[in-house]
């Protein structure tokens, strides 16, 4: 199975030729929200989302966070990976999605997750998650 993961500015790059949702759909389901301390000075907190797109063909995993890095304070929603759908079902996807995502913010920000706390479960509990953060190398 093929994920695909990129920087968070990806969409106004080189856009694969896949239905993209514009925004976070409302019946995607919540996966969970953990969050953890980036350096001292800062609390990260990030709750994750699992949808497909109108036609179905692909899952999508998303991050809804509320940015305080400016005036506006407002919550932002982004896609940070996606598969194939007909290739695996949702419990396997949102795990294969999750786990890729944190190998690739690991390699290219050096951001470990493995000490994160988890806030909400949703479609993961907290041992998946943990489970996740085992299966990783972290840098």
């Amino acid at each position: 199975m093929k994920i695909i993961c990129t920087p968070l500015n990806w969409l106004s790059k080189e856009k694969p030729n896949v239905d993209f949702p514009n925004m976070l759909p409302e019946e995607a389901e919540f996966v969970g929200k953990l969050q953890y301390e980036g350096n001292p000075a800062s609390t990260r907190s990030d709750a994750y989302y699992l949808s497909t797109n109108k036609a179905g063909t692909h899952w999508f995993l998303w991050n809804k966070w509320f940015d305080d890095s400016d005036d506006e304070m407002v919550y932002r929603e982004e896609i940070l990976c996606f598969c194939l759908r007909k290739e695996i079902d949702k419990k396997n996807a949102v795990f294969d999605l999750l786990k890729t995502y944190w190998e690739w913010e690991n390699k290219n920000y050096g951001t470990s997750f493995s000490g994160a706390k988890i806030t909400e479960a949703g479609l993961l509990v907290l041992n998946d998650f943990r489970d996740i953060a085992k299966s990783i190398e972290w840098v």
